[in-house]
């Protein structure tokens, strides 16, 4: 439950900062106008299960365009309607609710920043495991690493999170 807490008050965050513009460069955006017609073009799958783990830690993480129905795409089923659910019981809580939950998200974030190394990927037919060490920052200078295992399984020919190490 404290993993999909965790994982929860980052989707959390970033909705919370794209709803209120935080983050945004008029200038960055000004350039990405520009360049729309590249950006329109369909984004390649990733097509390994490490490609899968980074495509879906910087879904997580990007704020400044969270898009829910992506970072669920990386997962199963049974794990896709989970964080679903978990969402729908953010929408359904009062305004109040929900300016406590995305303050505790982002100051969580903000306090603790994370950083990923990837290590081994491991893959046995449809079955796959990507191992990874997660570092967090606190604001008192205290690092803590975690050693992580992702597992995943092959769906219709993609990649899917099957179980998320530590996040």
């Amino acid at each position: 439950m404290k993993k999909h807490f965790c994982m929860f008050s980052a989707i959390m965050l970033a909705a919370a900062l794209v709803l209120t513009g935080c983050g945004s460069d008029s200038a960055k955006d000004d350039d990405e106008a520009s360049d729309s017609p590249k950006k329109e073009a369909k984004a390649k799958e990733p097509d390994s299960p490490l490609a899968v783990a980074k495509a879906y830690v910087a879904a997580v993480y990007d704020f400044d365009n969270f898009d829910l129905d992506k970072v669920t795409s990386y997962l199963t089923g049974e794990m896709k309607e989970e964080i679903e659910s978990e969402f729908e019981s953010f929408n359904t809580a009062s305004e109040e609710e929900k300016k406590e939950k995305l303050m505790q998200g982002k100051e969580s974030m903000q306090r603790k920043p994370i950083t990923w190394t990837w290590g081994e990927e491991t893959i046995d037919g449809d079955t796959a495991t990507v191992k990874a060490m997660r570092e967090r920052k606190f604001s008192d200078g205290h690092i803590k690493q975690t050693e992580t295992t992702w597992e995943f399984v092959k769906i219709d020919g993609q990649w899917k999170i099957k179980k998320l190490g530590k996040i």
